[in-house]
Formats: C-alpha cells, structure tokens, sequence
C-alpha cells in the first residue's frame, strides 16, 4: 500500500486493536498525525472501552464469541471494538449518543461531511483517470451546463480554464444525503488529478477559506451565497490554494 491509499476504518481500527505490524502502526501513526482529517476518523473510532461497558455492559456480556474458525480459544474471546458499532445500534444508542460522541457527529465530524466523501472518492483517482479525456470546448461547455443546472448555479466553461495551472476535463452529477453535489474534474500540469465540488448550501452560512490534508490529499473549502465548495487533489497545498482564490473569485 502506497503512502497516498486511503486508509479505511477496518485499518484504523486494526491500529487501535493493536493487530498490524509495527511498520504499518509507525506508517498510520505517521499519516495520522500529519492529516486533521484522518484524526478525527481515528478519535470517532476510539471509543473508551468504559464508556462502552457502562452504558453497554449487560449487552456486552450477552454477545456471542467470534466464529469457531479458529479453535475454541476464538469462541471464547471477548467482543473487540469491531462489534461495538452493531452492538451500540441495537441498544440504548440514543441516551449515549446525546452525549460527546453525538454532538461530533451533529457538528459535521466525517461521518455527516459531505467533504469527508469527497475526499475519500478523490482518494480513489489516479492520472489515468483522466487522462483520456480529449473534448472540444463545446462538449465541456454543453456538459458542463446540464451539470451545473442541477445545483442551480450558473458556471462558464471560461471560468474553469482560466485558471490556467488545471486542466478542465469533465464535469459529472453526484449526490449527498438526497441533495445533488457536483464534481468538476482537473488535471494538474504534474498529471495529478484534482476536483471542484460544489453543494447547495445555507443561505447565509458563508465561511472563510480554510486548508487541510484529507486523505493524504491538499484541500481547500469555502462557502458564499448559498453554495460549499471544495478543491481536492494532489500534494501541493500551496497550489490547491491558489487554484481555489481564482475559483472563488469568478464563481
């Protein structure tokens, strides 16, 4: 696995557990650290083994052993955080999860951030992605404006390649939680594949330009006038930033 692959939560999970060798837990602990993002996938993953027995400790002692696959010291072993998530959705989840782990959630941790997504489709990109992709201008500007239509915003094709430092290459309808997102798709001079997505926001819930790391990947967000916006790809966050001035300038 190449230091770019997303990590997926059984892999974070089995870095808790302490099941991965030392090399890989030295390798996530590197990424983690160096991620925001990834931190708090990890920290939503780390539920306190207290916690859990408290609120769950009748539940747990009633819950069957793994499988008897392996011999009968696997029928025998305790439930692993692995089992928590079902175990919790089965049970008094609701009293828990009014408390801190809820509030995470409800205040846009990866689970309800359409960002987070994004950043995890984008993670699935290559160079070869797009790369192929060879169009007149009337073909991107044809698509482009069946896909913007679905938002309600209008976007010139002008504005996507006057950025000059991306290659514009398509543009495509995805979805979030019922609402259409799109995704405008680049390509940078380094052939890094990098992406535009935009979703109808709240009126009014307009938000500074920030940057992060996102599974492995540079990113820049903002929202103005009703729409959130994201720029996802490759490694240069200074570059990403400065694609992302120019794109929240002209649209």
């Amino acid at each position: 696995m190449t230091s770019y692959a997303t990590l997926t939560d059984e892999d974070l999970t089995a870095f808790l557990d302490g099941e991965v060798s030392e090399a890989r837990s030295r390798e996530i602990e590197a990424r983690v650290n160096a991620d925001p993002y990834l931190q708090q996938r990890l920290e939503a993953l780390a539920l306190d083994t207290e916690l859990i027995h408290d609120a769950f400790g009748d539940l747990l002692l009633q819950a069957p052993g793994a499988p008897a696959l392996l011999g009968s010291s696997a029928v025998t072993a305790p439930p692993t955080r692995r089992i928590w998530p079902s175990l919790v959705a089965a049970s008094l989840a609701g009293a828990l999860f009014a408390g801190g782990l809820g509030a995470f959630f409800a205040d846009g941790g990866p689970q309800n951030d359409w960002r987070g997504y994004v950043a995890s489709y984008q993670a699935l990109y290559v160079g070869k992605t797009l790369s192929h992709l060879d169009r007149s201008d009337g073909t991107k500007a044809a698509e482009l404006a069946i896909v913007a239509d679905t938002i309600g915003k209008d976007i010139a094709l002008d504005a996507l390649t006057a950025e000059g430092s991306l290659d514009y290459k398509r543009a495509q309808i995805l979805g979030f939680k019922g609402r259409p997102l799109i995704q405008l798709a680049f390509l940078s001079k380094m052939g890094e594949p990098l992406a535009l997505c935009i979703i109808r926001g709240e009126a009014g819930a307009d938000e500074a330009m920030t940057s992060a790391a996102m599974e492995g990947l540079s990113a820049a967000s903002w929202a103005r006038d009703g729409f959130a916006y994201i720029l996802i790809g490759g490694t240069d966050q200074a570059a990403v930033d400065s694609a992302a001035q120019h794109f929240a300038a002209v649209l």
